[in-house]
Order: C-alpha cells, then structure tokens, then sequence
C-alpha cells in the first residue's frame, strides 16, 4: 500500500548484459481508492555461450575529414557514437552474424565497403571490423546513374543511359550508352573512360562548376579521353546537381569527338537516376 500522491520508481539490479531504455526512475500519482501503474522496458543479450564482443573501429583517409564522428549502430539497435574519424566502439552482441552500420557521414565522405555489412562474433570470442571512409574536398566529386530519354533502352531508342563517379583529381570512371548510335555491326555505341578497365582512357579535366546548370555552383564539367569499340574517343560531359532524386531537375549533357571528324551529342534533364555533386 502506499500513501496518495506522487511516488518515485526505480528498477534497479538489472543483469549485467540488460539495458533499461527510457526514463528510471519514474513518477507515479496514486489516487484515493485507485491503482496506479507503470512500465519499464528492458532489452537483454545472451550471455555466456551465446554472445561476443564486437569491435568496430573507423579509418578515415583523404582531404576535409568528417569534423564530428560517426555514430555505430549494431542489429539495428544498438548505437554508440565513434568522436574521432579514426575511433572505435565496442559493443556485447550476440554470437553469429551481426549487421554493423555507419552514420553521420558528412556528404563531402563515403563508406568503402558496403554499409551495412555482416560481422561474425564467434561465441564467448570477440570479432572485429574496420570501416575506411573516404573525404574529398567538398565539391570535388560527382557521381550519377541514370537514363535521358523515355522508354526502354533498346536499339534505335532515343534513349541514353549513363554511369559515373569522378573525382576532381582525375580519378574515377566514366560510362555512357547511347542507344540511337547504332554501329553497322548491330552494336550500340557505348563509350567509356576508366583507367583501371583501360589504360588508354583517362579523365582528362575536371571542372568545378558549369555555367549550362541552373546554378553554376551546381555542376560540373569533365574532359576525358574514352574507348568506343575500337576506337579512343574524347569526349566532354556536363552534370548538374540542380534537384533531388527523382525531381526531374537534375541535368546531364555530353558530346563524343568521333574519328571521323563527327560527333554525336545529348542534352536533357533525366528521366531516371539521379547525379551527386559532393
């Protein structure tokens, strides 16, 4: 029995791999007469047996580090924050297949490895993984995937589809199909820039904003030497980061030098995908 008014209750000796999540203590009004009520939550691991610890640390390379730290969160619910770009957290899990994911990553960074990603922890044994983030100097990237034209990308279609991700040190890849450029072999013509696929193709400039986009700040120009077939092709793209995913207001254009003294060249806003000036 307890008197009427106002009362504190706190939960207390909970086991050593519990957590009680919400306020503790509480407040409870017991009325004249009346029952009052209230309710803890509490989550809890295995132990012994049945659960490891998982440490996850953080290794951040590059230019205009993350200033504040990232935050870890675990199975989706538990999170510590890591303060440093170069920090660990370690956390009591279960034993087996733990999915680790990084956030707070400034937008100027990107995580290396898929996120999230699948950490084992062997049982009463401990598992480790190391998470490397990228920074570049804030505007300094440019990536995208996507299509201009509507309809299918089929043969004779007037549809181009795309994907990129350059850096402003000239590092990166570059790709672009253009379905209404049929080859006499049947072929779609499709060019692209990527040293590491061939040595030949480079990117050549990278501009830091673009005059073509909505605001110039937005954009950015590239000049790259690219593979059509059997041909080195150079070739020049304009992306415009002028709207989110889907907004219809972001903005690609480009045109391909041939060797036959022609060129081909594309326009429009995209029809699908998305471009991200970082």
């Amino acid at each position: 029995m307890l008197d009427v008014g106002s009362h504190s209750i706190a939960l207390s000796d909970a086991a050593g791999n519990c957590t009680v999540s919400g306020s503790n203590p509480q407040q409870v009004t017991v009325s004249a007469g009346g029952t009052a009520s209230t309710t803890f939550s509490a989550s809890c691991v295995p132990t012994g047996a049945g659960s490891g610890s998982l440490t996850v640390m953080t290794n951040t390379t590059g230019s205009n580090l993350d200033p504040d730290g990232y935050s870890v969160t675990v199975d989706g619910t538990i999170s510590q924050p890591i303060a440093t770009t170069n920090g660990s957290a370690t956390f009591t899990v279960p034993a087996g297949a733990n999915p680790v994911a990084l956030s707070g990553v400034a937008s100027n960074c990107t995580v290396s490895a898929a996120n999230p990603s699948a950490v084992t922890v062997p049982a009463g044994g401990t598992g480790t993984t190391t998470l490397g983030v990228t920074c570049v100097v804030p505007g300094a990237r440019v990536s995208g995937t996507g299509q201009l034209g509507m309809g299918s990308p089929t043969p004779q279609s007037n549809v181009q589809t795309f994907d990129f991700d350059v850096q402003a040190d000239l590092t990166g890849r570059f790709s672009i199909t253009a379905y209404d450029d049929v080859h006499q072999d049947g072929s779609v013509a499709t060019v692209f820039a990527d040293a590491l696929r061939d040595p030949a193709t480079f990117i050549k400039e990278y501009r830091t904003s673009s005059n073509a986009c909505s605001v110039p700040s937005h954009g950015v120009e590239v000049d790259a030497m690219g593979r059509d077939g059997p041909d080195l092709v150079p070739f020049t793209v304009i992306a415009c980061d002028d709207g989110p995913e889907g907004s219809g207001r972001d903005f690609l254009s480009f045109f391909i030098f041939k060797p036959s003294g022609e060129g081909i060249g594309r326009s429009g806003v995209l029809t699908s995908g998305d471009i991200v000036k970082r």
